[in-house]
């Protein structure tokens, strides 16, 4: 990624593989960790969880639940972060073995940041 900072020009070895625009790249990967809870795991809930009324709780009520917190937001640091997590849950649980499957999933990537 090249940048323009404060009237310097900026060259980073994007490691992540994600880019949008402003605000600055290092700003983009500082902001990755606040979304740190995200995880490719099922939450257990089960060493907290009670009995109620209405059964145990706190449960996990939907698939998906995993993901709360990844941004759905048409912004630059929505789109770099969902954009972030996505491919690397993507690439962590089906990673693609041709150059076919590869366009594929790249595609269903961009379009979960596609903005008209």
């Amino acid at each position: 990624v090249i940048e323009y900072i404060d009237g310097e020009l900026k060259a980073h070895n994007n490691t992540v593989k994600v880019m949008t625009n402003d605000p600055s790249f290092g700003w983009h990967l500082e902001n990755l960790n606040n979304f740190v809870p995200i995880s490719t795991d099922w939450p257990d809930r089960s060493k907290i969880a009670v009995p109620s009324e209405i059964g145990m709780v706190p449960l996990e009520i939907s698939h998906g639940i995993n993901l709360l917190g990844l941004p759905g937001d048409a912004s630059p640091p929505g789109r770099f972060v969902r954009m972030f997590y996505i491919k690397q849950f993507a690439q962590l649980n089906s990673p693609a073995t041709n150059v076919s499957q590869a366009i594929e999933l790249a595609s269903s990537i961009l379009n979960t940041v596609y903005s008209p």
